[in-house]
C-alpha cells in the first residue's frame, strides 16, 4: 500500500480543529478530543486512561464493513445521517460504518503503518496530549485506504464535509472521483484547516450554502445540485404535537429535561422526543421517543441550534420552530401554549 502520510495527518488535523471548535463552544478550560462528551475533569481523565489502553485493540478489531465487489459508483457510510442520506441507493455498493457489529480484522503490515503514523502524529501535535486519543482513529483509516486500493471504484459518494473522512478520502489519489452530499449546515463561523482539493459533484441545500463550500471548504467544485434536505414525516401526531429535538451538547441537558417535565404537565400537548444520534441511550426510558430514521409530523419543533429545523421546514412548510438555545424555558413554554389548540 502506498502510504500518504500527509493525507492522514492533515485529515486528523481537520478532526483536531473540529474538537477545538466544540471545546470553545462549550467554554471548556481544557480543549480536548470529543469535547461534546466532556463531563468533568475526573470523568474525562478516567475516560482518557481507558481510551489509551484500548488503542491497541483497534489494530485487531474494527467497526468497518468492507464487502468484496464494491465498484463503480460507491457510497461510504460514516454516520447514522449518512446512512439515511444514502438509504435509497444501491446497498450492494455501500461500505464503511453501516452496522453495529465489531469484527476481528488484523493485518501485520497495517501495524507497521500504524506505528509510522503515530510518530508523524506526535511530531505534528507534540504536547497537545488531550487530543492523543485521536490516534485510535488511524487503524480505521488504514483499513479503508487498503480497501480502496484494491477496489474498482470510479465515483465515491461521501458526506460529513467537515471531518477527517472528507479530506482523507479526497486526498488519496486512487483514481476515483469524489461526490459530496451535504451533511448539516455549513457557516462562515468555521473554516476547516485543510480544504478538500476537488469535489467532482456537490449536492447542497441552497445557493448560500454553495457559496460557503466554494469559499471555505473546497478548492474546486466541478458541478453542483441544489437539493433542500427533506424528511419522510410519519406518523402524524396532530395539531397539538410538539417534538423536542435533543442535542449531544451537555450544556443543554438540564434545559432539555426541564422542558420535557414542564411540557409533559399539559394534557393538551402531545410531546415527543427526537434524541441526538450520539445520545440515544439516555432517552431510551422516555415516552414517545423517535430514533434513527423516524421523524414524526408535528405542529411544533423545539430544537437547540439543530439542522433538523431546516429539514423540517423544507419537508413541512406549516411547521413552527423554536430555538430553545436562544430562549428561556418560560418563553418556550409560553410560545407553545399560545400555538397549540
Amino acid at each position: 500500500m502506498n502510504l500518504d502520510v500527509e493525507a492522514y495527518i492533515k485529515a486528523l488535523e481537520n478532526e483536531y480543529y473540529l474538537d477545538i471548535l466544540f471545546s470553545n463552544k462549550r467554554n471548556l478550560k481544557v480543549r480536548c478530543f470529543r469535547a461534546e462528551s466532556f463531563s468533568g475533569y475526573f470523568n474525562c481523565f478516567v475516560k482518557y486512561i481507558l481510551l489509551f489502553f484500548s488503542i491497541p485493540l483497534f489494530l485487531f478489531f474494527t467497526r468497518l464493513t468492507l464487502p468484496k465487489g464494491v465498484k463503480d459508483n460507491a457510497f461510504f457510510i460514516c454516520s447514522d445521517k449518512s446512512k439515511r442520506i444514502f438509504s435509497n441507493t444501491n446497498s450492494d455498493n455501500h461500505f464503511g460504518l453501516f452496522d453495529d457489529g465489531i469484527k476481528f480484522k488484523f493485518n501485520l503490515i497495517d501495524t507497521y503503518y500504524f506505528v509510522l503514523l503515530v510518530f508523524a502524529f506526535v511530531k505534528k501535535f507534540k504536547f497537545s496530549f488531550w487530543f492523543y486519543p485521536e490516534i485510535m482513529l488511524i487503524p480505521e483509516m488504514i483499513k479503508v485506504n487498503r480497501f480502496l486500493e484494491h477496489s474498482k471504484i470510479k465515483e465515491l459518494n461521501i458526506t460529513n464535509q467537515y471531518d477527517r473522512w472528507a479530506y482523507f478520502l479526497s486526498s488519496l489519489n486512487l483514481g476515483y472521483k469524489i461526490n459530496i452530499e451535504q451533511h448539516g449546515i455549513v457557516s462562515n463561523d468555521y473554516i476547516p484547516k485543510n480544504k478538500i482539493n476537488i469535489i467532482n459533484k456537490l449536492t447542497c441545500y441552497n445557493v448560500e450554502q454553495l457559496d460557503i463550500f466554494k469559499l471555505n471548504i473546497a478548492k474546486k467544485i466541478g458541478s453542483f445540485i441544489i437539493r433542500p434536505p427533506l424528511l419522510s414525516l410519519y406518523p402524524d401526531l396532530g395539531d397539538s404535537s410538539v417534538l423536542l429535538c435533543c442535542t449531544s451538547n451537555k450544556d443543554y441537558f438540564n434545559k432539555e429535561k426541564a422542558l420535557y417535565v414542564t411540557l409533559g404537565k399539559y394534557r393538551k400537548i402531545k410531546l415527543a422526543i427526537k434524541p441526538h444520534p450520539n445520545n440515544k441511550e439516555y432517552y431510551s426510558r422516555f415516552e414517545n421517543v423517535f430514533v434513527d430514521d423516524d421523524f414524526p409530523k408535528v405542529k411544533i419543533v423545539v430544537h437547540f441550534n439543530s439542522t433538523l429545523e431546516l429539514e423540517y421546514k423544507n419537508s413541512d412548510p406549516d411547521v413552527i420552530t423554536f430555538n430553545a438555545a436562544t430562549m428561556k424555558i418560560a418563553e418556550v413554554v409560553e410560545s407553545i401554549l399560545r400555538t397549540v389548540k
